[in-house]
């Protein structure tokens, strides 16, 4: 095997594992949002939905920078 081929294949391979952490902060956007969604429609409020927005942002932020980091230290 040649050596443009291995680098190829390692290129991939890298790009491989960061593929997954696109989906990360989106997500837990996402299930935050409805998780307060849920509990305003349960508990007959209209601002949970935003306090949990909030946390799934900052929780999707929080695992986006640990999984960098992680990657990063595999180097």
């Amino acid at each position: 095997m040649d050596k443009s081929s291995k680098d190829e294949r390692r290129w991939t391979a890298r790009a491989m594992e960061w593929i997954p952490l696109i989906g990360i902060l989106p997500a837990m956007t996402v299930i935050g949002w409805g998780i307060g969604r849920l509990l305003d429609h349960l508990l007959a409020t209209h601002y949970l939905y935003l306090v949990f927005l909030v946390v799934g942002i900052g929780a999707g932020l929080w695992l986006l920078l640990r999984a960098v980091n992680r990657l990063n230290k595999e180097d």
